[in-house]
Formats: C-alpha cells, sequence, structure tokens
C-alpha cells in the first residue's frame, strides 16, 4: 500500500476541531467544511481507544455514519468522534 502522501487526493494535515482536539491525520475524504471524515480504526488509532468503541457510541447514537470509502468501510467525523470521547458525561444523540 503506498504511504498516505503518494495516493492521489489525500490531504496530511494537523486540524482544530470542536472542543478544542488537535488531529494529525492524512485522509482522503472531508466534510463541507474540511474535517476529515476517518475509518474506526483511523479514529481508534486517533484517540488511542478500540474500533469497537467507536462502532459501540454509533450504536448508541452517539455518532452518525457520514459516508462510506472506497472499500465500503464506514465513515466518520474526526471532529464529533473527538467531541463525544473528551466529554463522556455530557454525550448526546447524533444528529
Amino acid at each position: 500500500m503506498p504511504a498516505a502522501d503518494e495516493c492521489p487526493g489525500t490531504r496530511r494535515g494537523f486540524f482544530i476541531v470542536r472542543g478544542g482536539a488537535s488531529l494529525d491525520v492524512s485522509a482522503r475524504h472531508f466534510t463541507d467544511t474540511g474535517t476529515p471524515l476517518l475509518t474506526a480504526a483511523e479514529c481508534a488509532a486517533m484517540l488511542n481507544i478500540r474500533a469497537r468503541t467507536v462502532y459501540e457510541w454509533r450504536r448508541r447514537g452517539f455518532l452518525a455514519v457520514r459516508g462510506l470509502d472506497e472499500q465500503n468501510r464506514e465513515l466518520y467525523d474526526a471532529a464529533e468522534v473527538a467531541s463525544v470521547h473528551a466529554t463522556p458525561g455530557q454525550r448526546k444523540k447524533a444528529a
């Protein structure tokens, strides 16, 4: 698999998201506002949690799937994931 900077359409960057969390990620998919869309595995690596935690947050309604990648893996808004992770006592259902 080629490195992130060798894949067409991939952007690597440092993103500041809602809640003040900072992300240093490579992503190929983005929201309309430029926030990276990441797979559960990428979200897990970013936050040092397990991918199944991300799936559990989705199942409970704290996260919404924002799209699918080329391999039909669910994509999540990195800002939403960081926000859910940062506010365990104040989690709200995703819109």
